[in-house]
């Protein structure tokens, strides 16, 4: 058989497998609070938190400090199913201007145990 040939049913064939895995895998998923939870819990221990996207309202009030410690900063926010978890953010990039009931997306990964929080390691304001 033609060399040309076998190279061309190769890239007829592998190009859209590629792109079906890229397309599938390589987008992050959209949930709410509970939704992240839930996916956490399924990974294993010895896996990396997979993550994921929440949209969700700040919230800062006196029940809802925001914190600035040295090394995270900790905020409150509320998803569309007006769940409410402690984000702790740990990102690079400095943490946008927050406001309260300011409409935001945050990008990371839930913890359970004792007090669930969700760890940011991406904030964008809508």
């Amino acid at each position: 058989m033609n060399l040309r040939l076998v190279l061309i049913i190769v890239a007829i064939i592998g190009i859209p497998v590629v792109v079906y895995i890229a397309l599938q895998f390589g987008q992050i998923p959209t949930y709410t609070f509970d939704q992240a939870m839930k996916y956490s819990e399924v990974q294993e221990e010895i896996e990396q938190a997979k993550k994921v996207e929440v949209k969700a309202q700040v919230l800062i009030s006196e029940q809802y400090p925001f914190k600035q410690p040295e090394s995270m900063f900790t905020f409150f926010a509320k998803d569309s199913e007006g769940k409410i978890l402690p984000i702790n953010y740990t990102g690079k990039d400095a943490l946008p201007q927050l406001q309260h009931l300011q409409s935001i997306v945050v990008f990371g990964h839930t913890h359970g145990g004792g007090t669930p929080y969700f760890h940011a390691t991406q904030v964008i304001i809508k």
